[in-house]
């Protein structure tokens, strides 16, 4: 019985979790939909060579292994890990950008590598040599290894903590999709059209993904995180404004403030220094304001 009840427990979550993911702003869910679809676009384009492929390539030799495998996997992986840790190390910069300009450069950044992966996905249907694919497939998982982290960091942007999970769940159908539809669609394109035809058609698709992409971005309101902590980041200039007024502050309002200090911090002086200020009641209420 506690296995079903938190068995229900969880699938109410879940549930509550999905409705508050739709009924989120549309232009979060705009941004989530397009997002998922180059995502789709990403992982097709990677499988696509199991179920199409290329003529002059012995799929039983090493030849298919290296391009299934260390061409790109390798190349992905560490890719993705690089991109990162220089993504991490130039976080601080982008404080001093506004909002609007951190979230089009990420757009930005996803438009250029939407573009390599899609041309040079494009490009496998015209790579006469075994070597040439190497390169291509080099070139893929470099630019796709950019694609999930920023579009999970563009997803942070747009939705709160509380649906982010559900969110990420959406996007993350993009590889099954993929999958499936490499399997079916890629197969009858192949069968249909020549071994050619598919990796011509997506990579097409692909470019315009890429060149609609900051248009896209452009149309958009600013993402409610960013503008959040552009805020912040507002305020504490602000702040840190206020503490520089500060030295501008006159004399006698300084002398004030010292008798006030005084006062706080001895409760024996208290009756002397509240007898001297009560004739300066405005400028202990400056005083005051200013504190705070």
């Amino acid at each position: 019985e506690f296995q079903q009840e938190l068995k229900g427990s969880d699938m109410d979550a879940t549930t509550e979790s999905v409705k508050s993911l739709f009924s989120a702003d549309r232009t979060a869910l705009l941004v989530l939909f397009f997002l998922s679809f180059v995502y789709f676009l990403e992982n097709f384009d990677r499988s696509l060579i199991s179920v199409a492929p290329i003529p002059y390539i012995d799929y039983g030799s090493y030849e298919y292994s290296v391009l299934a495998g260390p061409a790109f996997t390798i190349i992905y992986t560490f890719g993705g890990v690089i991109f990162a840790l220089a993504s991490f190390t130039s976080r601080g910069s982008d404080s001093s950008n506004s909002g609007r300009a951190v979230s089009m450069s990420k757009f930005n950044i996803l438009s250029a590598t939407t573009l390599v992966f899609s041309v040079s996905f494009a490009c496998t249907a015209f790579a006469l040599y075994f070597w040439q694919q190497v390169l291509v497939r080099i070139v893929m998982g470099l630019a796709q290894s950019l694609i999930t982290p920023f579009s999970t960091s563009i997803i942070s942007d747009y939705f709160p903590a509380e649906v982010r999970g559900a969110a990420f769940g959406v996007f993350n159908l993009g590889t099954y999709l993929s999958f499936s539809l490499a399997l079916s669609l890629g197969i009858y394109i192949y069968v249909t059209y020549g071994w050619q035809a598919g990796y011509l058609l997506f990579g097409v698709i692909g470019v315009l993904c890429a060149v609609l992409m900051p248009l896209f971005a452009c149309t958009l309101k600013q993402p409610p995180a960013i503008l959040k902590e552009s805020i912040s980041h507002e305020k504490n200039q602000e702040n840190e404004e206020d503490v520089k007024n500060q030295g501008y502050i006159s004399e006698p309002i300084r002398s004030l403030m010292h008798s006030v200090e005084a006062r706080d911090l001895s409760s024996s002086t208290y009756d002397d220094t509240a007898s001297e200020a009560t004739s300066d009641r405005p400028a202990l209420n400056l005083y005051e304001k200013i504190k705070l």
